[in-house]
């Protein structure tokens, strides 16, 4: 029995092994990978099963609806749709087969065979997708397309798996619903194709004047070609990109035997501007109110497509910072329609305006006498040189921000010349001698500029200029750094000027310009949109540029924007007119006086302004295309006007003084910059703003001057305290200007010394310390003045140098460094 018993066991435990030995290695990995392939396709089906139950409904108005967006205004009235026309609906029977076949060759070969997607391009576009790292190219067929343009957006971040997987499960429904000619009048009905036109039939009555069904194979190219990117192949305003576009196309038509050779041969061959009708034709039955809007829409269209977004094409309900009254009384002042400013048509301007606080566009014109939207936006686009308005941002703001200079620091307008060794002369072509900066900048002295930025590069590098420029939204020379002719000039647009400008007037803090406010998608989604904002300088900078600005407007003696202050209106600002150098003047045999930019940019605490005046192309010397006489005055007419008109609406706050900003007793005529002390004649005695650092120096060498004081024996203390001055970081050559400077009489410097007095607003607040000496405080270090160590042969003149001393013959400056003439 035992026996039996032992004979059965050894029989199952065989049978186990011969059981075990029935799945080999191979066959247990295969079972194991089906096991994980049915466990990743149950998973997934799992996501796309609720992927598709979250897919939107797409009904018969989605698809017959085209995809406009509304604009609004700060204060919710709508102002602007983006469908500009009413849509021409081509059934089947106006359109062509050769429609037909550019569309489908181009944008989907297998369109009659496919169910709604193309499983082989679906293939291919996940392997470039996966090497791509994301979604770089979508597969889609026309039906998906469709799809797309009636319930989803067009922003690139929304081109998820998600967002496909839908779009693949509404095609398919889509085509059990309609036959194959349905889908595509739909498709080709709904495309946007630029210029605020929807629909292929429309386009082409507009575009070539005829009916889709009568378009040359050209023609038919042209338009097939622009649905992908309806800016990029306007064949308006992009005529090479859109030529490209079409000949891909016909090349298409080719590879897929829909036309000949020789069809091919000849279409390519056509201008891309044949059979186009003019725009105008269509465009002047637009409201005139549109037109007025058109630049603000433009920017708007750019705020957008920073968001990822597509104005024309995603739906969107756009609410914006525009004062619609502000936006017309620009456009209106500019276009002149009465002829009181402008000479002629020809003539363009350009303006920008902000809000001072935020930085919010409230109005953008970028040009005059246009009949067609979409014109050319140089309040956003154009850039020009804008002359001296650069010098608050290229010399005097760094000078006070990274020197610690006063507001009245003292300079010498003196003959002068370039590290080159090129002379610099004024706008004037004369020397005003010791000035102080408050007075070199209002009345736009080219020389004591040019002297700053030396000494700025001298203690800190040009990199420090660059910096402060990139801080309020200003990038010059593409990037290449700073030259010394960058304090006289540099190339900006209207909107980045008054962003600049809104900066020194919101003491310091730049806001990134922007017009949108916020949107809402199709889908109910609100996107914010927010610019960089950020502190670009010390609030004492700013205020300090700003304080010696308003003189601009209300200094008699210096300023040069008295014929455009607005009364009662507290406002700074600043000119600013490019010119051409002499070689240019001969070659184009232009007058003198002639000049092709002239600039206006101003701000109060409530708004920012900056206006463009010149021609588009001043080199063309077919006809006039210069600015000279009163037709320089346009500019500053035209930012009188409408500053004007926004003081109405104004609060008319003065800035603040902040409490990093301090008053002190300053020696006029000292270079490098003095401290005033008891012994200072009162003819040469002012008082100048100074920024925290410079104030602790001024404290600091009071003490010291105490301390001396009270230690030094009384017929000694004299030479102590000049000693005391000199410090090591100044050279000779400051000593000697210094030095040259302390000898002049009391009645050398009565004139100027008198006008400056006159010229603070505000008593010094610091009062005279009777324990001082009769000496001089020291120097300061931080604050070293213009006049260049390098320039030896250039010391400070006495004040006997004659205001009206004449310059050399030349009449103006290397074309090289863009020497403004104001």
């Amino acid at each position: 029995m035992s026996q039996q018993r032992h004979s059965r066991r050894s029989s199952k435990q065989k049978s186990k092994k011969r059981s075990s030995k029935g799945l080999s290695t191979w066959q247990k990995v295969l079972l194991a990978i089906g096991g994980m392939i049915l466990l990743v396709g149950l998973v997934l089906g799992g996501i796309g099963a609720y992927w598709i139950s979250t897919a939107p409904e797409l009904t018969d108005k989605d698809l017959t609806g085209t995809i406009a967006s509304t604009i609004y205004d700060k204060d919710g009235n709508k102002v602007y749709e983006t469908s500009a026309n009413e849509r021409i609906i081509v059934d089947e029977d106006s359109i062509s087969e050769e429609t037909f076949d550019a569309v489908t060759s181009i944008e989907d070969r297998r369109f009659l065979s496919h169910g709604g997607f193309d499983l082989k391009r679906i293939i291919s576009s996940a392997i470039a997708n996966f090497k791509a790292g994301g979604i770089s190219q979508g597969g889609s067929t026309l039906t998906q397309q469709l799809v797309k343009l009636s319930v989803f957006s067009t922003k690139e971040s929304d081109q998820t798996y998600k967002r496909k997987a839908q779009e693949i499960w509404l095609a398919t429904q889509l085509e059990d619903r309609l036959d194959k000619q349905e889908i595509f009048e739909y498709y080709i009905n709904k495309v946007y194709m630029a210029n605020g036109i929807y629909g292929m039939g429309t386009a082409a009555e507009i575009y070539y004047g005829k009916p889709l069904n009568e378009l040359a194979l050209n023609e038919i190219a042209t338009l097939a070609g622009m649905p992908q990117a309806p800016i990029s192949y306007d064949p308006y305003h992009n005529p090479e990109q859109a030529e490209k576009r079409r000949n891909d196309v016909l090349h298409a038509m080719l590879t897929n035997d829909k036309i000949s050779q020789d069809e091919y041969d000849e279409a390519v061959e056509k201008p891309i501007d044949e059979g186009l009708e003019s725009l105008e034709n269509f465009q002047q039955t637009e409201d005139e109110n549109n037109l007025m809007l058109d630049s603000y829409i433009q920017q708007v269209a750019d705020d957008v497509e920073a968001e990822g977004y597509d104005l024309y094409t995603d739906g969107l309900e756009v609410y914006t910072h525009l004062d619609t009254d502000a936006q017309k009384n620009v456009y209106e002042t500019i276009n002149d329609n009465d002829g009181l400013l402008f000479p002629d048509d020809k003539l363009q301007a350009a303006a920008s305006v902000l809000d001072t606080d935020t930085g919010h566009i409230v109005a953008l014109v970028g040009g005059r006498q246009y009949n067609d939207m979409l014109s050319l936006n140089r309040a956003s686009n154009l850039e020009r040189s804008i002359g001296s308005s650069i010098k608050p941002f290229s010399v005097y703001g760094p000078a006070i921000e990274f020197l610690n200079y006063s507001t009245d620091s003292s300079v010498v307008d003196e003959k002068h010349k370039y590290s080159s060794g090129m002379e610099i002369y004024n706008w004037d072509r004369q020397y005003k001698g010791m000035m102080t900066l408050r007075q070199a900048l209002v009345a736009s002295r080219n020389i004591p500029a040019l002297k700053i930025i030396q000494q700025i590069d001298d203690e800190v590098g040009m990199e420090k200029v660059d910096e402060f420029l990139k801080n309020v939204g200003i990038n010059l020379n593409n990037g290449d750094g700073i030259y010394e002719s960058n304090a006289l000039g540099g190339e900006a647009t209207p909107l980045v000027l008054s962003a600049a400008y809104a900066t020194l007037g919101n003491y310091g803090q730049y806001n990134e310009p922007k017009a949108v406010d916020h949107f809402v998608t199709t889908e109910g989604e609100e996107i914010s949109v927010k610019g960089k904002s950020e502190q670009a300088m010390t609030d004492s900078t700013a205020y300090m540029v700003t304080d010696m600005l308003k003189g601009s407007f209300t200094d008699g003696t210096h300023g040069l924007l008295g014929p455009y202050h607005t009364s009662g209106l507290n406002e700074a600002g600043k000119s600013g007119t490019t010119n051409f150098d002499d070689d240019q003047l001969a070659e184009m045999g232009l007058p003198e006086d002639a000049v092709p930019d002239s600039w206006m940019s101003g701000y109060s605490t409530d708004y920012a302004l900056s206006i463009w005046t010149g021609y588009d192309n001043p080199t063309d010397t077919s006809e006039k295309n210069y600015l000279i006489g009163s037709d320089r005055q346009i500019a500053g007419q035209l930012y009188q006007s409408i500053m004007g008109y926004l003081a109405n609406n104004s609060s008319n706050e003065d800035w603040q003084r902040p409490d990093s900003v301090h008053e002190v007793p300053l020696e006029f005529g000292a270079v490098p910059t003095k401290f005033a002390t008891s012994s200072t004649p009162s003819s040469r005695r002012i008082t100048g703003l100074a920024n925290a650092k410079l104030y602790d120096d001024y404290v600091n060498n009071r003490q010291q001057t105490v301390e001396t004081t009270s230690s030094v024996p009384a017929e000694s203390t004299s030479e102590s305290s000049d000693n005391e001055m000199s410090h090591s970081s100044q050279s000779s050559q400051q000593q000697t200007s210094s030095s040259q400077s302390e000898s002049m009489t009391e009645s050398d410097s009565q004139s100027d010394a008198s006008s400056e007095v006159e010229e603070s607003s505000e008593p010094a607040t610091e009062p005279e310390q009777p324990e001082a000496p009769q000496s001089e405080t020291p120097e300061r270090p931080e604050a070293p003045q213009s006049e260049t160590p390098e320039q030896p042969e250039t010391p400070t003149p006495s004040p006997e140098v004659p205001a009206t001393e004449q310059p050399q013959p030349n009449r103006r400056s290397n074309a090289n460094t863009n020497q403004p003439v104001n």
